[in-house]
């Protein structure tokens, strides 16, 4: 599910395969662009199209050329003191994984730019700037949803809920 996402000078950020051609990631850390380079799980690189982008939600979506063979996860349920593994690209485009509590979980909620997000999640640990719209599982392997940056650098998870949501619009727009 984890892809790197180069960008115009160089640097990689992080992606999260959705299902078949489309990759999602946090629209805060993805540069403004025509196309993006992708390098997906088999180390090969493609051409990824922008596809919308949700500031509310801090979603965005990229298309790729081409379905890239990948599992569909179980979803899981993110439940307080338990671990969580989030995964990501460093600014060299090399896997990452961090290990942390869930710190909160709480109702669903707005962000700071009026979006609606399914549940709050937050982690208790540290991403990279770089890291972050990558995928979040808790130690049983569900998937919990994409990582993204809040106030102060604080970890939080936008659900795989609220990404299944807003893909449609943003795929209509």
């Amino acid at each position: 599910m984890l892809a790197a996402i180069r960008t115009a000078d160089g640097r990689h950020l992080t992606g999260t395969l959705w299902r078949g051609d489309l990759l999602v990631t946090s629209e805060q850390a993805l540069p403004k662009a025509d196309e993006y380079q992708v390098v997906v799980p088999d180390g090969s690189t493609v051409a990824a199209q922008p596809a919308g982008r949700d500031n509310g939600t801090n979603v965005a979506l990229l298309r790729l050329p081409q379905v890239v063979e990948t599992t569909s996860p179980v979803i899981g349920q993110a439940s307080p003191g338990a671990l969580a593994l989030a995964f990501g690209a460093d600014g060299a485009g090399r896997a990452t994984v961090r290990m942390g509590v869930v710190n909160l979980v709480g109702p669903e909620w707005h962000s700071s730019r009026g979006g609606r997000i399914d549940q709050r999640i937050e982690l208790d640990m540290r991403l990279a700037r770089a890291e972050e719209g990558g995928p979040v599982f808790d130690v049983a392997g569900g998937f919990l949803g994409i990582s993204t940056l809040g106030p102060h650098g604080q970890v939080l998870v936008i659900p795989a809920a609220t990404v299944d949501r807003v893909i449609p619009p943003l795929l209509t727009r």
